[in-house]
C-alpha cells in the first residue's frame, strides 16, 4: 500500500519540486542590481553562477528534471529496455553521489555561519535585493526535497566507491572554482574565508570538500538501508529484496 501511494504522490512531489527550483533560479537570475555598490553584491552580480548554492539548484533541477523524464520513457517505451535501464541507473547516481550530499552540505554550512554572524556567508544587505523567503526557498528547501526523495523513493546504495569518487570530483572543481576566482579577482565570494588563516582556509577546504560530503553520502546510505531494505532494486518500478 504505501509503494502504491508513493507512486501516486512522487510524480506529483517531482514536478513540484522542479517547478520550486526554477522559480528560485529565476528569482536569482533577474536581481536588479542596478546603482549596486556593495562588495558583496557586486560579486553576487559579476560571479553569482560561482556559488556552490547555485550549482545545487542547477543540479537538483537537472534530478528532477530527469525524474519527470522518466515517466514519459516508462510510458512509451518497455521498462526492461537497456537505454532506459541505463538512464535510471544514472538518474540514481545523481542522486546518491551528488543530490543528497551536496545539498545537506550547502543547508548546513550557511545555517551555521548565518547563525554564528551572516556576515559571513550571507550580508544583510541582500535582504533589500532577495526577499528572506527566497534564501529559504535557495538554502532551506533543497534539503528538504533531498531527504524527501529519499525517505519517498528506494535508491540503490551498492557502488560506493564509485558514488564516493563523483562527489570528490564535483567537490574539488568546485574548490578549483572558488580558488580560480580568488587567483583571478582578488576576492573571496564567502566572506568567511577573510577571517581565515591560510591553514584555517585549507582545514576548511578539506572538511567542507571532502569529510562532511563524504559523512552525508554514508548518513544518506544508512537510512536508505533502514527505510527500504538492503538490495532494493527498484529499476523497473518494481522493489524487490535480495
Amino acid at each position: 500500500m504505501t509503494s502504491d501511494v508513493n507512486a501516486m504522490w512522487l510524480p506529483v512531489f517531482h514536478l513540484l519540486t522542479g517547478l520550486h527550483h526554477a522559480y528560485t533560479i529565476s528569482r536569482m537570475v533577474t536581481v536588479d542590481y542596478d546603482g549596486v555598490s556593495h562588495p558583496y553584491m557586486l560579486v553576487t552580480r559579476d560571479m553569482g553562477f560561482r556559488f556552490l548554492t547555485v550549482w545545487n539548484l542547477i543540479l537538483q533541477c537537472l534530478y528532477f528534471g530527469m525524474c519527470g523524464m522518466e515517466i514519459i520513457l516508462d510510458a512509451n517505451i518497455e521498462g526492461s529496455n537497456p537505454l532506459v535501464r541505463r538512464y535510471k541507473k544514472t538518474r540514481d547516481t545523481i542522486f546518491r553521489a551528488l543530490v543528497f550530499p551536496i545539498a545537506l552540505l550547502v543547508t548546513s554550512v550557511f545555517w551555521i555561519l548565518f547563525t554564528l554572524d551572516r556576515d559571513l556567508v550571507y550580508p544583510a544587505i541582500v535582504d533589500q535585493y532577495l526577499p528572506p523567503h527566497v534564501n529559504q526557498m535557495m538554502h532551506t528547501s533543497i534539503s528538504i526535497a533531498a531527504v524527501l526523495e529519499l525517505v519517498l523513493r528506494p535508491h540503490q546504495y551498492r557502488r560506493l566507491w564509485t558514488d564516493i569518487t563523483i562527489l570528490l570530483l564535483f567537490n574539488c572543481s568546485y574548490l578549483f572554482c572558488y580558488q580560480y576566482t580568488y587567483w583571478t579577482r582578488g576576492v573571496w565570494m564567502y566572506p568567511v574565508y577573510k577571517y581565515l588563516s591560510w591553514n584555517q582556509q585549507q582545514l576548511m577546504n578539506l572538511m567542507l570538500g571532502f569529510v562532511v560530503p563524504i559523512a552525508y553520502y554514508l548518513l544518506a546510505k544508512a537510512t536508505a538501508i533502514k527505510l527500504h531494505g538492503t538490495g532494493v532494486h527498484h529499476l523497473n518500478g518494481t522493489k524487490k529484496e535480495t
